[in-house]
């Protein structure tokens, strides 16, 4: 329906049509459709990510698959999608898999590891920006202690996430000409006797601890 309703925008555009009624819910999808943003799908289960790469390939369009619970029963897929209109995979959150019942095979804190076993790159996520602070640094460092490599666990959250939002030319590393947005800890991030000490953003010190 968005296809349709871009189509015949660009038509009343070059004055062939009348303008198609105004719909909204459509106009949102237009710069998904024109390919100036990617299409956020969040999604669970093996078979519902199958079927989402597959319309998303269908209607060509840019995409990110956001949870992707059982994307460890379909590597080979997500390689694939990941090779062409996939934008990036982000997993989260880690910790209460349980509570999706229609993910019979949801792995939880082993999730990473066996993403990364079949070489398949990922951000990962809290799913709600309240729960940072709290579920952040505990998944990550469980995730760590199911084998995930310490340095592609912080990648995760870092440089990778900011690839996979268009912004890795400002943030997600340590790099002269990037935004100097730094968190400061007194010991390795993942390691739970390390306290935060200081927040930087732009350079300028927005935090620090007494």
């Amino acid at each position: 329906a968005a296809v349709e309703y871009d189509r015949k925008a660009e038509l009343y555009d070059s004055d062939y049509l009348q303008m198609p009624d105004r719909n909204l819910g459509l106009e949102a999808l237009l710069p998904v459709i024109r390919g100036d943003l990617p299409l956020k799908i969040h999604v669970h289960r093996a078979d519902d990510i199958a079927t989402a790469i597959r319309i998303a390939e269908e209607f060509n369009i840019h995409f990110t698959l956001d949870h992707c619970s059982e994307g460890f029963m379909i590597t080979d897929r997500l390689l694939s999608a990941l090779s062409k209109r996939c934008d990036g995979i982000i997993i989260g959150p880690l910790m209460n898999y349980k509570r999706k019942l229609e993910c019979s095979k949801k792995q939880g804190v082993k999730l990473p590891k066996l993403l990364h076993d079949a070489g398949i790159e990922f951000a990962i996520c809290t799913d709600f920006p309240e729960m940072i602070p709290v579920c952040m640094m505990p998944q990550i460092a469980l995730s760590v202690t199911e084998g995930l490599p310490e340095d592609t666990a912080l990648k995760a959250v870092t440089i990778t996430a900011a690839r996979i939002l268009g912004i890795s030319d400002r943030v997600g590393s340590l790099e002269v000409g990037k935004d100097a947005d730094i968190a400061v800890f007194s010991g390795h991030p993942l390691d739970y006797r390390s306290v935060f000490l200081m927040t930087l953003i732009n350079g300028k010190i927005v935090y620090e601890r007494k």
